[in-house]
């Protein structure tokens, strides 16, 4: 509509500047100073041919010719006000007063001069209102053309896709689970229960972790019972070794009896021995008696050193009884409390290392088990929430429906990451580039919304997690992803759907 008018508007200027010409021909032919009539027939066709107010003349063009006579009528009115209409034969020219002392050629002249002013002025005024019809309607156009923008545009945003996570039957935890609504992020959206869920895992270790307790109790209470014994055998061993250092002792003090006597001995042998020894020099007692008395001091030095060997060895039993090592004579080297005490020893010892190995065992096994149970329940309920917030878009499940592990559940729309799909020409999508300024600007009007390119998708397919496919605009191949600034996120407005227009680069700025 404003491309028609605009074209009126202009064969309307048209036809009024031929008139005018033609005016200007016929008055430039018929001017004479020196003449009265042919000046007043000049002035009477200038008043026939361009009325300044009155009714307006006849146009050849209908319709539009009518406007623009109009308009005329009003500016003549407004720009030459001393102008009184005429009586409607078509004069609209003020007659000026004239004098009998003025000249004649001054009264020809003065209408003329002021006529020519007036249609200059006329031209002028007319020029500027065409020059401001054709900014106001050609400018927005204009604009519009030589900007670099989509062919068509509509606000998106991303679906999050809510699956299974184990197959069973779907249970409903809202009753008002259903599209439209607003959910909000880790909120319950529904449960899905498995009645056939393996629970052989949790039995089996159930049972083994029950067995290592078993066995650990029972070495427990074995190692009680032999920590007693070794109490026991050490209290036998500690009196047996006391009674052995007494008999020790008794016995040290016998051998040196035994020494003492065997000393005294070996002097008197050794006294009897000299003593024969004279009596022989003296050829009184026989070489056999000598012989007799040398061989009895000898026997009673060897009963010394046997005594003292003997003290030696009793010494050497007591100092080991003291540092805790028995030694014996006639018998094992150990008594028969000692070495029980040692297997006992040996036992507890093993049977410590076993119970702390079924300490670990115990342990392991009961976290095995606590993972089997958490497994378990997984596998036979799970209540299913919400992975972000935002607008059911789709229900893909009812309850009671039996689904599978990875089956689709509902789609989400999350309007909080705003998105807009267009569709550009061949020449637009050349000059893009990712991270480019852009706005979307509504159909309807209102304030742009800044953003800026993240996906260009050329002939390519583009995303398929958008709740509005981008196959949805056929216009164009290509394709341009923008990210908006949603500055209504907090209110939960989310404009999907709505169509509009995408500026790119500086005209978005």
């Amino acid at each position: 509509m404003s491309s028609n008018s605009a074209l009126r508007k202009k064969s309307d200027r048209q036809l009024a500047d031929k008139n005018n010409r033609e005016e200007d021909r016929r008055d430039s032919d018929s001017a004479n100073p020196s003449s009265e009539k042919s000046g007043t027939s000049r002035i009477e066709r200038r008043s026939k041919n361009r009325p300044f107010s009155g009714a307006p003349r006849k146009q050849k063009a209908e319709g539009s010719g009518h406007d623009v006579s109009k308009l005329k009528a009003l500016l003549d009115e407004h720009f030459h006000p001393e102008e009184v209409p005429g009586d409607g034969s078509g004069d609209g020219v003020a007659e000026t007063p004239e004098t009998d002392n003025a000249p004649e050629d001054d009264k020809v002249a003065k209408p003329k001069k002021a006529g020519a002013a007036q249609r200059m002025v006329g031209r002028v005024v007319k020029s500027l209102i065409g020059v401001a019809v054709l900014i106001v309607v050609g400018i927005m156009p204009a604009q519009r053309l030589l900007q670099v923008s989509s062919v068509e545009a509509v606000v998106n945003a991303p679906l999050v896709t809510v699956r299974a996570p184990i197959a069973g039957v779907v249970g409903s935890v809202s009753d008002d689970l259903q599209a439209g609504r607003q959910v909000a992020a880790q909120g319950p959206l529904m449960t899905i229960t498995n009645p056939r869920a393996d629970a052989s895992r949790v039995v089996a270790y159930s049972d083994r972790l029950e067995n290592l307790q078993f066995e650990h109790s029972s070495k427990a209470a074995k190692l009680k019972t032999f920590t007693g014994l070794e109490s026991e055998l050490e209290a036998r061993v500690k009196s047996f070794t006391a009674n052995r250092i007494l008999q020790l002792k008794a016995r040290l003090e016998q051998t040196d009896a035994r020494i003492e006597g065997a000393v005294a001995a070996f002097d008197k042998a050794k006294a009897n021995e000299q003593r024969y020894a004279n009596l022989v020099s003296k050829g009184i007692a026989s070489t056999a008696d000598m012989e007799t008395a040398e061989s009895e001091a000898r026997m009673a030095e060897q009963t010394v050193r046997q005594y003292r060997a003997e003290k030696d060895e009793l010494n050497v039993e007591l100092n080991a009884l003291n540092k805790g090592t028995f030694l014996g004579d006639d018998y094992n080297d150990r008594p028969q409390s000692a070495q029980r005490l040692e297997e006992v020893k040996s036992t507890i010892a093993s049977l410590k290392a076993d119970l702390k190995a079924g300490d670990v065992q115990i342990d392991w096994a009961r976290k095995t088990l606590d993972e089997e149970k958490r497994r378990y329940a997984m596998a036979s309920k799970v209540e299913v929430a919400a992975p972000a917030g935002g607008e059911i878009w789709q229900v893909l499940a009812s309850p009671g429906e039996r689904v599978e592990a990875g089956e689709p559940l509902l789609n989400i729309l999350d309007c909080s990451n705003l998105l807009v799909t267009a569709v550009v020409s061949e020449s637009v999508y050349n000059s893009l580039t990712k991270g480019a300024p852009a706005a979307f600007r509504f159909r309807e009007g209102g304030t742009p919304l800044k953003g800026k390119v993240i996906l260009l998708s050329g002939m390519a397919t583009a995303s398929s997690d958008l709740a509005i496919m981008p196959e949805a605009l056929t216009r164009e191949s290509y394709r341009v992803t923008v990210s908006l600034d949603n500055p209504y996120a907090s209110q939960g407005v989310c404009a999907i759907g709505r169509t509009g227009r995408v500026v790119f680069g500086r005209d978005a700025v």
